[in-house]
């Protein structure tokens, strides 16, 4: 998968890395599937330009959406606990390429 992340926001919390130790069951793995190609599907497919501004838009309007399907779907304690660790990752990438 080729999304370009950059100005437009970050990645909706159905397409980052979960907390180790979380499992999900076979129709909660098709779920978290489903919900991470409909956000490739709403901004438009792979590839596209991240300095386009209708990108930029799509972008933000479908994080929106799949992160409000993620919460209601798998609960707020999960979507918050894999929001801190996608966070928590972020920091240490950018730490370490100083």
């Amino acid at each position: 998968m080729v999304l370009r992340e950059g100005s437009q926001g970050t990645l909706p919390v159905a397409l980052t890395e979960l907390p180790e130790g979380v499992t999900f069951s076979a129709e909660q793995s098709a779920r978290l599937s489903q919900m991470g190609e409909a956000f490739i599907a709403a901004v438009g497919g792979e590839n596209q330009n991240p300095d386009d501004p209708a990108y930029k838009r799509r972008w933000q309007e479908a994080q929106w959406v799949s992160d409000q399907e993620f919460r209601a779907y798998f609960g707020s304690q999960l979507f918050a606990e894999v929001q801190r660790q996608a966070y928590l990752l972020k920091m240490k990438d950018s730490a370490e390429s100083k």
